[in-house]
């Protein structure tokens, strides 16, 4: 099986782990996009009988800063329904993250905001650069919480530090993501996709079922999570968007 047709991401599998690094491009058009390319990816590598774990990383010192501004314009002037196709898209990848069997790491190699978050702290596990920050400046550039912060961080830190990152813009750095749990590790930047692909390889060797079946279980409070804060949160950044 090859990923050679995925344009936005690079994806290598070495020794029963994938590798799959964040390459956005935007000189395309709006569709395929990023978004669509992340969702997409997890089926194939759910049936490559070489692929026995899973790492997301990002590309240079950056986990994922975000779309630029451009390709979000380019978006909205094509009209509401490509504009919500892409929320859709990226509701589904947290759907295909949550139901992917094998273990899933991320290297969260530098600053991650907005979906970065979702693709970093929605792994059953990370590893942090010292470099690395979490952020979601949604509500700062005036436009709903979207991208699935609303339906994560108050699960994973409490309603009231959620509020602090939502709705006033905190970053939490490496070291802080380290002392909440968010992430297991916090190394240097060279070392952080080898530790990751070192911890992904470990899980492989844990019995398969009995993870998969525990993993897809925890998983479950994300999907409560997705009824109560997803769906609504989604429609009001289109809202928002669709207004500027």
């Amino acid at each position: 099986m090859t990923f050679d047709h995925f344009r936005q991401l690079g994806i290598t599998v070495e020794d029963r782990v994938a590798t799959v690094a964040f390459t956005p491009v935007h000189e395309h058009g709006v569709e395929p996009s990023f978004f669509t390319e992340v969702r997409d990816v997890f089926g194939p590598l759910s049936m490559d009988p070489r692929v026995r774990a899973v790492v997301l990383t990002g590309a240079g010192d950056s986990f994922f800063s975000g779309l630029p501004s451009s390709w979000t314009q380019e978006m909205v002037s094509e009209g509401l329904e490509v504009t919500a196709g892409q929320m859709l898209a990226a509701r589904q990848i947290v759907e295909q993250m949550l139901s992917f069997r094998k273990p899933l790491v991320a290297a969260v190699n530098g600053p991650s905001f907005s979906v970065g978050n979702q693709l970093a702290l929605l792994c059953d596990a990370a590893i942090a650069a010292d470099t690395a920050t979490f952020a979601d400046h949604h509500v700062e550039h005036g436009i709903a919480a979207g991208d699935g912060g609303t339906l994560m961080w108050p699960l994973l830190v409490g309603p009231a530090l959620a509020r602090d990152i939502l709705l006033r813009g905190r970053e939490l750095t490496a070291a802080e993501a380290r002392d909440l749990n968010l992430v297991a590790d916090v190394v240097a930047p060279d070392r952080v996709l080898l530790v990751a692909v070192d911890l992904a390889r470990r899980l492989t060797e844990l019995p398969g079922l009995a993870y998969a079946a525990t993993k897809l279980t925890i998983n479950n409070w994300w999907r409560q999570a997705i009824v109560y804060a997803w769906d609504l949160a989604l429609a009001y950044e289109t809202a928002n968007l669709l207004d500027r």
